[in-house]
């Protein structure tokens, strides 16, 4: 990071706010396995390094220390079988840009034993998309359960509009790592009419990897930096507001902004993809939990109106998030995931091609081809809290 001081102010803030909802915090032994905070336990043992450090026992250092290890020993290993499939990718033009953890880990952390990852995800060009994903099946990764079919060849010569947004593989060798390859920004296909992302802009804004973001050498291009943060705040909305790790990736981010950013380029793009109430909010939730430094007006500017607000406030806040209450947003996040959507007619038209998906995705999905075993699924996908 920029700032070597950052994460500690980010960090120390929001275990003080959520402290405030344990019964016993005298330690911080709590912060171990806490559903709030819990992704934090890792960096205390490296903010417990640095100058003057955060006054950790000797007891809490040391778990503090083993989460670190374990997250720094998964990533090594991991790392080294991400190297030589990004090699294969590259030898076959394979164009990649990396999501999140992947990049953020070298490019905003600069540690590795800080951010946990389950997996990578990579944003590949459409018609690369499957050619990418046969590629990793015969290079030793398989298909997890998650995607709904166990063959590649249920999506051969399928149009667009029916192919998942991500295909989740996991590599057979032992290493641990799972990659999450999208076409598109949105995981949801049913989520995409919600939004307004032209991807083909978001690859002809990608940058060049240089040596000082990825010390590794893994990646050779990322997101603009204003992408980076559109795509965050949009990750944080597609989950329900409820991926805690991701922001700290935010508020980090906005503390080591690079010295050419313009919050206006930025307010442009958040009208452009229509993710208005969804920046609104996370930034806000960031600022109630860490005290992210926001410019002067930038929330009222990027204020949804109260209709928005209330979508949101009525089924989640950051003061609930907090106190882990289990409201209605934390137990059902799809409802959420759609009021989180900036205006009335597309949340009306994303939940019509969600009750009434076209005769091609009808077609492509024969397990639940009849609308009833449709509306039975999301029913359950609902009452499930996905």
């Amino acid at each position: 990071m920029n700032d070597p001081n950052a994460m500690k102010d980010s960090v120390l803030r929001w275990l003080d706010k959520r402290s405030c909802y344990i019964g016993n915090a005298t330690d911080l032994a709590w912060v171990q396995g806490d559903p709030v905070v819990g992704h934090l336990f890792p960096a205390l043992y490296v903010l417990n390094k640095q100058n003057g450090g955060i006054g950790l026992s000797d007891h809490i250092r040391q778990m503090a220390r083993i989460a670190y290890l374990g997250t720094h020993a998964s990533w090594m290993v991991r790392e080294k079988r991400l190297s030589e499939i990004l090699n294969i990718l590259s030898s076959e033009n394979i164009s990649l840009i990396p999501l999140k953890g992947g990049i953020l880990q070298s490019q905003l952390y600069r540690n590795s034993g800080i951010r946990r990852m389950v997996d990578i995800d990579l944003l590949v060009r459409e018609v690369q998309y499957l050619p990418a994903a046969e590629l990793l099946v015969e290079t030793g990764f398989s298909l997890q359960p998650e995607n709904g079919f166990d063959s590649l060849a249920v999506l051969t010569g399928k149009p667009l509009s029916v192919l998942p947004s991500e295909i989740m593989l996991a590599d057979k060798s032992g290493s641990g790592l799972v990659l999450e390859i999208h076409r598109h920004p949105i995981s949801s296909p049913w989520l995409i009419p919600g939004f307004n992302i032209n991807v083909d802009e978001i690859w002809s804004g990608a940058i060049p990897v240089t040596g000082e973001m990825d010390p590794c050498g893994l990646w050779k291009i990322t997101l603009s930096p204003y992408d980076t943060l559109a795509t965050l705040v949009l990750h944080l909305a597609l989950h329900g507001l409820q991926a805690m790790q991701t922001y700290l990736d935010v508020d980090l981010w906005i503390r080591n902004l690079p010295e050419a950013w313009e919050w206006e380029r930025f307010l442009d793009m958040v009208d452009e993809w229509q993710i208005r109430s969804a920046s609104y909010h996370v930034l806000a939730f960031c600022r109630d939990f860490m005290g992210t430094p926001l410019p002067d007006g930038i929330l009222k500017r990027l204020d949804p109106g109260c209709l928005a607000r209330w979508r949101v406030k009525m089924l989640i806040s950051s003061g609930s998030i907090l106190a882990d209450r289990r409201v209605s947003g934390k137990r059902y996040p799809t409802l959420v995931k759609l009021a989180i959507i900036d205006r009335l007619p597309r949340i009306l038209l994303t939940l019509i091609k969600l009750a009434f998906p076209g005769k091609a995705w009808r077609e492509h999905d024969l397990s639940r081809g009849s609308l009833l075993a449709h509306w039975l699924h999301v029913l359950h996908v609902v009452k499930s809290g996905d």
